[in-house]
């Protein structure tokens, strides 16, 4: 499949489940990220991980807020 081909015809996910990339697939999108076109000169990037249990705390604040 051709960039092109693959960035029209992609699709988001509402929700998001398992399988969680790993550490190493983790690396390799957070290489990616910080090769894309930045015209709103963002740059530095940080990249925020939150992981098992600290998932649960995150929805119950996000649904109190």
């Amino acid at each position: 499949m051709d960039a092109l081909t693959l960035l029209t015809t992609r699709r988001s996910d509402k929700k998001l489940s398992n399988p969680v990339p790993n550490k190493q697939q983790l690396e390799i999108i957070f290489q990616a990220a910080t090769h894309v076109p930045d015209h709103g000169k963002l740059q530095p990037y940080r990249f925020i991980v939150i992981e098992k249990q600290k998932l649960a705390k995150l929805a119950d604040l996000l649904k109190a807020a």
